[in-house]
């Protein structure tokens, strides 16, 4: 008798084990899928919200954090002032190998100030005239070149 509720009991449990998977998948699917919508969770937050739902309830149905629903992208401003942005070019023309760094620190004996030189680099980057850095040689490469006599 013993042996025949186990296996009773265990066809109960393979068939609760297989509709929880189901379920598990189908709502794992669901949830993916929200999440890789990005601006279409956050309409289905506000279509939710618009319908009577607390945003309590909305926000962990969607996978939304409270933080997301509230963030709003800034404008971010230029800061650059054009009489630097003409100091600069003026520096990049009559020295074309300057890299940021030099050119900051030009630009700083020229104002008299201390310029950053990541600020340099954006209005660099702005302008168009960074280049990616040439790769360096390797280390064997340049001992086949040289040549012992």
């Amino acid at each position: 008798m013993a042996g025949k509720s186990n296996t009773a009991t265990a066809k109960v449990l393979q068939k609760e084990n297989g509709r929880l998977k189901t379920f598990l998948t189908e709502s794992t699917l669901a949830v993916d899928a929200l999440k890789n919508l990005g601006e279409e969770a956050l309409r289905a937050v506000q279509h939710l919200l618009d319908h009577g739902m607390s945003l309590n309830g909305v926000l962990p149905i969607c996978e939304v954090s409270r933080q997301r629903w509230y963030w709003k992208k800034k404008a971010r401003e230029s800061k650059a002032d054009p009489s630097v942005l003409d100091m600069i070019r003026d520096i990049h023309k009559r020295r074309p190998f300057y890299g940021t760094r030099s050119v900051a620190t030009e630009l700083s004996r020229q104002l008299g100030r201390p310029v950053n030189r990541k600020a340099v680099r954006r209005l660099y980057r702005l302008a168009g005239w960074s280049k990616p850095a040439p790769p360096k040689a390797d280390a064997k490469a340049r001992w086949k070149r040289i040549k012992v006599v």
